[in-house]
């Protein structure tokens, strides 16, 4: 080979050389610039050691690229904390699209902050499976052009609990993520110049758990999914909240901690499936919806507390042609100013109330509106409580399920099923036997004898009823 032609391959060979590194260098900028990748390395969480990002190298920021938090690959990171410090004075504040927890994250993790924070445009996400907890780490969301604010436990719980959310733009907040991971909200959701724009939808089934008061004006939809309000936590008034859609999606919303909400709630209409809930969740005490509840959905409203040895009370209206269920292990007790005319079932739990049948000048009970003659109420396994402090005749047709039940009379005034237009009546398949059970602790002692005298029969088909006493109180 000439010395020409040996000179001319060396050019060509630099030339490849050179411009191969160009095209890493290109695509490792380009890599940085659009994605802000955390690996974790440092056994120090903080944002400014390089060796926590990719190639240790520190990231582009910026609209229009992502944060990505891929690893934590020392062991010892057990917090990440935002300590950039500007040149002058003030605190640090850096752009972003989206903040996400990749499904390689391994590790729970809480993010604290020196004052300064991030906006971001759609949403922060969580698609591993730890608790990411959001400390006194700031964030401003709706940015750029942004539509909503999500805020999604994919995969894993997310807890905001002491940093601020701000919403300068006034965008709603959608929750995403169909695992029933949790979203914890101990911060109050930002609203920016006009709350009355602002809401929060349940779009997937997640849990929305409320533990600090919430000032935003719109609705709160639980299209699918769970809502709670605990110790602490609360909604504003002017905040309906929709329990719900027109579909089959399971919709629930639960008090814990003894906490009162005063929100008016709506049962969306139309649905003939899934399953709408209100309930309790503790096992002490009580929980109070003290809003007015409308039912008119076509498969009803459930009323629970889960637990044993708690009560969930509805003190305002309920009203609707739904029907109402009551399961749970605990006690369901309605106020006596219900107009609602849909039918009752007690699976489980107690059902509780001070006036069981219709006001006749005012169209009020505890159990709603309803015909004296109508097989309105049907006991299936749970128990029906009079809690009333006089004493009250009924004539009432009482459906009684091959569950069997329970009427419970605990009130001050003497409880009297009455003969006339009342008596037993078999649900669903009358040649299987059934067991009404008699219990309560109004007591003769007291001067009070609580009455059974409505008619029993046994079934078409041959069915036996047997009527059982219990507890302390005094039937006759």
């Amino acid at each position: 080979m000439s010395k020409t032609e040996l000179r001319r391959q060396s050019i060509y060979t630099w030339m490849l050389i050179t411009f191969t590194a160009i095209m890493f260098f290109v695509m490792a900028h380009q890599s940085r610039a659009g994605t802000a990748n955390w690996d974790g390395d440092n056994a120090s969480g903080n944002f400014s050691f390089n060796n926590n990002w990719y190639g240790d190298v520190q990231p582009t920021w910026g609209f229009g690229n992502q944060l990505q938090f891929n690893y934590r690959n020392n062991a010892s990171q057990t917090s990440i904390y935002w300590d950039y410090v500007p040149s002058g004075t003030g605190t640090t504040w850096y752009n972003i699209d989206n903040i996400t927890f990749m499904n390689t994250f391994a590790a729970p993790i809480t993010w604290n902050g020196n004052g300064g924070g991030l906006n971001f445009n759609d949403k922060i996400e969580n698609q591993s499976s730890q608790t990411i907890t959001f400390g006194t780490m700031n964030f401003s969301g709706g940015k750029n052009g942004a539509t909503a604010i999500e805020l999604n436990p994919v995969n894993g719980d997310m807890i905001f609990s002491g940093g601020n959310l701000y919403n300068d733009n006034s965008l709603g907040y959608k929750v995403f993520g169909g695992n029933s991971k949790m979203l914890t909200l101990g911060t109050t959701l930002g609203v920016g110049t006009n709350a009355a724009k602002v809401g929060l939808n349940i779009e997937q089934y997640s849990k929305v758990y409320i533990t600090a008061a919430q000032s935003y004006q719109s609705n709160t939809a639980i299209k699918t999914g769970e809502l709670w309000i605990g110790t602490g936590g609360s909604l504003n008034t002017s905040s309906r909240v929709d329990l719900g859609l027109t579909d089959t999606n399971t919709a629930k919303f639960y008090l814990t901690g003894g906490v009162t909400n005063s929100n008016n709630i709506t049962v969306l209409s139309t649905n003939t499936g899934g399953v709408k809930v209100l309930g309790g969740l503790s096992a002490s005490g009580t929980n109070v919806f003290a809003g007015n509840v409308t039912n008119n959905n076509t498969g009803g409203v459930w009323l629970e507390n889960t637990v044993a040895g708690g009560t969930v009370a509805l003190t305002g209206v309920l009203s609707g042609t739904g029907s109402v269920t009551v399961g749970g292990l605990g006690t369901v007790n309605l106020a006596s100013n219900n107009t609602f005319s849909g039918n009752v079932t007690v699976n489980s739990g107690v059902l509780s109330g001070a006036q069981w049948l219709t006001n006749s000048s005012l169209g009020v009970s505890s159990f709603g509106n309803h015909d004296t003659n109508s097989n309105w109420l049907t006991l299936n396994g749970g128990t029906i409580q009079y809690t009333g402090a006089t004493n009250n005749s009924y004539f009432m047709k009482l459906n009684v399920s091959t569950n069997g039940g329970t009427i419970d009379s605990s009130g001050v005034g003497i409880l009297t099923l009455a003969k006339g237009s009342g008596g037993f009546v078999f649900a669903g398949n009358d040649t299987a036997n059934r067991t009404l059970t008699l219990t309560g602790t109004n007591n003769a002692s007291l001067g009070s004898r609580n009455n059974f005298n409505s008619a029993i029969t046994n079934g078409a088909g041959g069915a036996v009823v047997t009527v059982v006493k219990s507890g302390t109180g005094t039937w006759e």
